[in-house]
């Protein structure tokens, strides 16, 4: 195998501001779109993954400015992000520092679907999106 090139590294990442949320359940996609709108955690963007799951944006806390910082509120023992959210239908797998997102607005090309912005707010707050 070839060494090869990427900027999907953790040395190509400047700021650890937000993280990516997925859950594969495809057949319980609506639980979790309800689960997503209950968290108090500052989701900036909803979208569909063009598939069969839904995928959320959501902003660290300011004072989490490091690697260090971002996999102790993410990835931590005791209540992390991870910690609480996997037992409601989070992929384990998505809680990275370098993790691809999917875009929305952009055609999944191997499935021939789009993926569809469902929320969007900049500016969120911890406020959960139903009490909006």
């Amino acid at each position: 195998m070839r060494d090869r090139v990427s900027y999907r590294c953790e040395a190509a990442v400047t700021a650890w501001r937000y993280g990516v949320l997925e859950s594969d359940h495809g057949e319980r996609d609506s639980l979790w779109r309800k689960v997503l709108v209950q968290l108090p955690l500052r989701i900036v963007a909803i979208y569909t993954s063009g598939g069969r799951s839904t995928h959320a944006l959501y902003r660290l806390p300011d004072t989490a400015t490091t690697k260090v910082d971002f996999d102790k509120y993410v990835r931590g023992e005791g209540k992390s992000i991870k910690n609480q959210l996997v037992p409601l239908g989070a992929d384990p797998n998505v809680f990275k520092g370098v993790q691809l997102s999917r875009l929305p607005g952009c055609r999944r090309e191997e499935k021939g679907t789009m993926q569809r912005l469902l929320y969007f707010n900049p500016t969120a707050t911890a406020t959960p999106i139903e009490r909006n």
